[in-house]
């Protein structure tokens, strides 16, 4: 579970990577999952929060993941969680 400041951060990053995508300065997500390589849909994300637009494209499921093994380590490890869970 994030702490308040990461939920926080999160939100941060996601105001500004949605604006800066109006602006125009987000290249336009690609065809393919950057993590898999398949075609799905799409979105974008934050590997760290306080870099808001430093993003990659994937799709749901890599994207669900890279915050289960980025975000959640400790969870995945003591078996709290499992990747079928992700």
């Amino acid at each position: 579970m994030l702490t308040l400041e990461e939920r926080l951060q999160r939100s941060i990053a996601r105001h500004l990577f949605n604006r800066a995508r109006t602006l125009g300065r987000i290249r336009p997500a690609p065809d393919d999952c950057e993590r898999c390589g398949k075609q799905h849909r799409l979105s974008a994300h934050h590997p760290d929060y306080a870099n808001a637009l430093d993003i990659r494209w994937l799709c749901n499921r890599c994207h669900r993941l890279e915050d289960v093994l980025v975000r959640r380590p400790k969870a995945l490890k003591s078996g709290r969680l499992t990747l079928m869970q992700a």
